[in-house]
């Protein structure tokens, strides 16, 4: 059933967010748990995620609203609202937050690293000592999931002396290492290492997780010169968004610091596409 929706119709890794003042677009890793709370009270069977119909001769951009994917995706509805938007029809506010597209690549990567790290440990210390297996609050499938990346890319598995460095920091995974204030350098060479496994293994499926996905080539189909006037474009690292919505609501979720320094520095050496050409974009919105 998932590759016969998936050939008619992909997700293009952006959603919206409307109040009687604004509408926000946003993809993940720009802000968007921040518009969760704001916006829907965390409430995301409101959020809107965009859609683009694969057939040719159907340039319509859809709409599903968040939570399980597979109810509404068989029936893909045009978006009003965002035809409106395009149209230059809207009257509200509207705003699109961004990243320069380095910045937002390693957030992706560093989110992801930091989930992979605790349950490559957590995996393998509940082999190893059966009775911690209750102090690993997984989803109940999130082992079995994990040994199938394993069986698909073996560069995964943390070896035994990869294994000894992270568990001999402190108790996993209460005390993780990502909230220690100084780390090792034998674990910061650790943490590089698996790094540059795990960013090999992402590179294989092409960046396939829409928090990798390329999204500001459609915010630049959206934009045009019928809405241009009523649109704002934001750089979250730039601007507060905050005082853009006359609040104090704080950023939510906090990034691991030591994993995030290791990934700039090993993405700055890398020369990745989709990068690359985002940035053509980016500079171009930035413009405007």
């Amino acid at each position: 059933m998932k590759n016969i929706i998936e050939d008619k119709i992909q997700d293009l890794g952006i959603r919206y967010y409307e109040n009687n003042n604004f509408i926000v677009f946003s993809a993940p890793k720009v802000a968007t748990r921040y518009l969760d709370s704001h916006f829907y009270d965390n409430d995301l069977s409101k959020v809107k995620e965009l859609y683009y119909n694969k057939n040719f001769s159907d340039s319509q951009l859809y709409f599903k609203y968040g939570g399980d994917m597979w109810t509404e995706i068989d029936n893909p509805r045009i978006d009003k609202t965002l035809k409106n938007v395009i149209d230059g029809k809207c009257r509200k506010k509207v705003i699109f937050l961004c990243r320069h597209p380095f910045t937002r690549h390693v957030a992706s990567i560093n989110h992801f690293l930091q989930g992979y790290i605790e349950i490559a440990m957590s995996y393998q210390i509940s082999k190893r000592f059966p009775e911690t297996n209750s102090d690993f609050i997984w989803h109940p499938n999130a082992f079995e999931f994990f040994e199938r990346q394993l069986e698909e890319d073996k560069s995964l598995w943390i070896s035994e002396d990869n294994f000894n460095v992270l568990k001999n920091i402190g108790t996993w995974p209460q005390n993780s290492l990502f909230k220690m204030k100084t780390i090792p350098t034998n674990v910061i060479n650790t943490l590089r290492e698996l790094a540059v496994n795990y960013i090999k293994s992402e590179s294989k499926t092409n960046w396939y997780n829409n928090h990798y996905t390329p999204y500001l080539k459609t915010y630049d189909k959206i934009i045009n010169p019928k809405n241009i006037k009523n649109v704002r474009i934001v750089d979250i690292d730039k601007e507060n968004i905050s005082k853009i919505f006359n609040t104090n609501k704080s950023k939510v979720g906090m990034t691991a610091p030591w994993t995030k320094l290791i990934i700039e520095k090993l993405i700055k050496s890398s020369k990745i596409d989709l990068i690359e050409s985002e940035l053509v974009i980016y500079k171009k919105l930035m413009k405007l």
